[in-house]
């Protein structure tokens, strides 16, 4: 790459040609132009991959800030955190320095505030997402310097970004002329103090005031006076959740306020509001075992949090969305436990769920509260149930139809296409309803059959197994909040290994746990690796949980408890849904 040294640059009025190669990126199009410089979409020629090529302009950056920059950059690009935008690389194109970020769509913060007022629950995670962003950046002697709402993305992946680490404190004449965002700002930065972690803090502590309250803490028109003259700030209303950390934020000693570390670890507490109820409750289950979460397990649901904030975006769009994936990957754990709570922690969503069974309208029509004629209406004028749910709820509300294989599997094709008719009229009415389908990914080809549905594969989110590190967190995060650990430190580590090759590993996993936990240490409130070795780890866990079940029937029912399990699989070994009428016949009176 090219050093920064007196010569051509590029010339601010001509912006890249299409197809201009950068240091190994092809640029394909301008995407945007700002303060700071330009931004182009462009391609990695090595890896295929889009990239966002960041040019800042040199009038803004003399030589020698322009190569502490890039060298923050590159430090900044060793970072392998969530919340902080992936550098790809740093150098200088003709005299310009440029930065290649990874390539997000979605919005920065500043348009959602725009368009709409967060919950306090979100405010929270946002400024939880943002603090371990901050601190990671800390740790490793990284300031942010111009932190403010229009350099965090919040990306269709659900997950935040910060972006432009240094940029402001590199745009400057003098290492101790203050810059950024005045609006921002700390009071010391305005007295020319050089950047330093707790004016990240004061920044942050802004962010959060403007998102809890709707307003700045100082306005545009106070601004001059408090940057001469600063006074104690009052914080947000006190009583919104996280109003007393944000307070601690604003104080004007930088000594006084939290680290990102230490205000991370707060926000976490106020996220988890149940955690000392659960610790002062030893006797109750922190884990389901082979059975599915529900909404009332919300709290011991873990290890899925980036699949739930990336549904949560894609359910901001109208479009319907279709959740697919193998047979006990724990779609319907996903939807119940982690979905529907943030939902409802966001705003007063209006959840509407049902599984279809033989007669999809019919369960529509009783979980809506209506009368039994009211499915034969929508059989002949499926457009009906838009007014039905308008008048039920205002959005935001989300109509949800779980184990929709049950629609090909228990019904008929005419249900099948009576269904599809209605969610097809609530998916296109705009009346502020989404659609969430949840289907098992064997039915793919027969879902894409049926009319109205096929187009819905468009929004398709395919929930695939548990990384190891959610697996790990699946079971240390129910654990935290009950107040208990485990006596080996590598315990946890152990089961995952033995699970993570399995496409239902988080049953497993719960059922192992569940184990673990019947045999616990109540009085130290630990999980022992002993009785692991004795259960015979996870197959031997699962075994010894259906021998205590069959052990509690008469001899004489566990044939048939064969039998009825033999029915409700398919040949390939997957769960085949079965009316309980049908399998009784099946089965004999008796049973």
């Amino acid at each position: 790459m090219s050093k920064l040294a007196p010569g051509r640059l590029l010339e601010a009025e001509e912006p890249l040609a299409s197809g201009s190669l950068v240091e190994g990126f092809r640029v394909l199009k301008l995407l945007g132009e700002g303060a700071s410089g330009r931004v182009y979409l462009a391609q990695d020629l090595a890896l295929g991959r889009h990239i966002a090529l960041k040019f800042l302009r040199p009038e803004l950056l003399g030589p020698q800030s322009a190569e502490r920059l890039l060298e923050e950059a590159r430090t900044t690009a060793r970072f392998n955190h969530p919340h902080i935008v992936t550098v790809h690389a740093a150098g200088v194109y003709q005299g310009q320095p440029f930065l290649a970020l990874e390539y997000l769509e979605g919005e920065t913060l500043r348009e959602r505030m725009s368009r709409e007022r967060m919950s306090p629950g979100e405010v929270l995670r946002v400024g939880r997402a943002i603090a371990d962003a901050l601190a990671e950046a800390h740790r490793h002697g990284i300031v942010h310097a111009d932190l403010k709402p229009e350099n965090i993305l919040l990306p269709r992946d659900g997950r935040l970004r910060v972006v432009d680490f240094g940029l402001a404190r590199h745009a400057g004449t003098s290492a101790g002329a203050a810059s950024g965002t005045p609006a921002y700002m700390s009071p010391e930065r305005w007295r020319g103090t050089p950047p330093a972690p707790a004016m990240d803090l004061w920044s942050l502590g802004v962010i959060l005031h403007e998102l809890l309250d709707g307003r700045r803490p100082v306005d545009d028109a106070s601004l001059p006076a408090f940057a001469f003259t600063p006074r104690p700030l009052p914080g947000p209303t006190p009583e919104l959740a996280g109003a007393a950390l944000v307070k601690d934020c604003l104080s004007l000693a930088p000594e006084a306020r939290p680290t990102a570390e230490s205000l991370a670890r707060a926000l976490t507490d106020l996220l988890e509001p149940a955690r000392r109820q659960l610790e002062a409750d030893p006797e109750r289950h922190p884990f389901r075992g082979l059975r599915a979460f529900t909404e009332g397990d919300a709290e011991d649901f873990s290890g899925r949090e980036a699949e739930v904030a990336a549904l949560v975006e894609r359910l901001r769009q109208a479009a319907p969305v279709v959740l697919t994936g193998p047979s006990g990957i724990g779609k319907s754990s996903l939807v119940h436990a982690g979905l529907v709570p943030r939902l409802r922690q966001m705003a007063s969503w209006e959840v509407v769920a049902f599984r279809p069974g033989p007669r999809p309208l019919h369960r529509l029509t009783e979980v809506l509260s209506l009368d039994a004629g009211v499915a034969r209406t929508l059989v002949l004028t499926p457009g009906a149930i838009v007014e039905l749910l308008r008048a039920r709820a205002p959005a935001p509300a989300l109509l949800l139809v779980d184990a929709f294989e049950e629609v090909f599997t228990l019904g008929a094709a005419e249900e099948a296409m009576a269904l599809a008719r209605c969610l097809f009229a609530v998916a296109s009415a705009g009346i502020g309803w989404r659609v969430l389908v949840v289907l098992r990914d064997d039915y793919l080809g027969q879902f894409a059959r049926v009319e109205h549905l096929g187009a819905f594969l468009g929004n398709a989110f395919v929930v695939g197994p548990l990384s190891p590190s959610a697996l790990v967190e699946a079971v240390t995060g129910p654990l935290r909040r009950a107040g208990h650990a485990t006596d080996e430190p590598g315990l946890v580590e152990r089961i995952v290994a033995d699970v993570r090759a399995q496409p239902a590993g988080l049953p497993l996993l719960q059922a192992t746990c569940s184990a673990l936990w019947e045999r616990r240490d109540k009085e130290r409130r630990l999980l022992r690796a002993a009785v692991y070795e004795e259960l015979g780890g996870v197959a031997g866990a699962l075994a010894a949980q259906g021998r205590q079940l069959l052990g509690q029937l008469p001899a004489d029912d566990i044939h048939t408890v064969r039998l009825l399990l033999l029915q409700l699989l398919t040949p390939e070994g997957t769960r085949r849904p079965r009316v309980r009428e049908e399998l009784l016949e099946e089965l004999g009176v008796g049973a």
